[in-house]
């Protein structure tokens, strides 16, 4: 049940996600960062996705923790990263050259996302199941090869790196969606497996 929920928020940021740029042609795919969207039309419901990402964060490192299928600092660094998630769609970034506390926290909060993720998905990746760490390893991969550049936008503002900083970002937040898609679904599958069959052995490899 638990694992279903997950997967019904992942389906509800993946729907947002979607909606606000469908409405919202006018800003830039490639340069525009996410948040910007959350100040354009509905953008509440991006807001609403965002919390729900994190939530679903939330959901999983319980799951992990509470039946020890890997090691409990990664359900405490994915616990961690679905609370800066939830401080991440409540709260919004700042627009102009002002800076809030609230706009900082935004970033802070953000950044911590982009930072932990490569970390917690090779970590899963190693320790986790067999049939998802192929999956994990890479996504890990990916985004810590991302992360330089969007460090070095932040800190050079490169016109060449800020022209696709955006899309930078999306790619990022996709890839932890669908890693935490895959997880949910494979948590699920394996509740589902476990039901119809209690004594199927590899139904019992992922905590129920």
């Amino acid at each position: 049940m638990p694992a279903m929920i997950s997967v019904i928020f992942i389906a509800g940021f993946l729907a947002a996600f979607t909606l606000i740029h469908l409405l919202n042609p006018e800003m830039s795919l490639t340069t525009n960062p996410l948040s910007i969207y959350t100040f354009g039309k509905a953008g509440y419901l991006l807001r609403a996705g965002i919390i729900m990402v994190g939530f679903s964060e939330m959901i999983i490192s319980m799951l992990l923790y509470s039946r020890n299928l890997v090691h409990r600092l990664l359900s405490l660094l994915l616990f961690f990263m679905g609370i800066t998630a939830l401080i991440t769609g409540i709260l919004t970034m700042d627009i102009g050259p002002q800076r809030t506390f609230q706009g900082t926290i935004h970033i802070y909060a953000a950044g911590v996302q982009f930072i932990l993720f490569p970390f917690v998905s090779i970590l899963y990746g190693l320790t986790g199941p067999v049939n998802t760490s192929l999956f994990s390893n890479i996504s890990g991969i990916l985004t810590i090869s991302i992360v330089p550049f969007i460090t070095v936008s932040s800190l050079i503002e490169s016109p060449i790196i800020i022209n696709i900083y955006g899309l930078l970002q999306k790619v990022y937040i996709l890839v932890i969606v669908l890693w935490l898609l895959i997880i949910s679904v494979d948590f699920f599958r394996h509740v589902k497996r476990h039901k119809t069959n209690p004594t199927d052995s590899s139904a019992k490899k992922l905590p129920l």
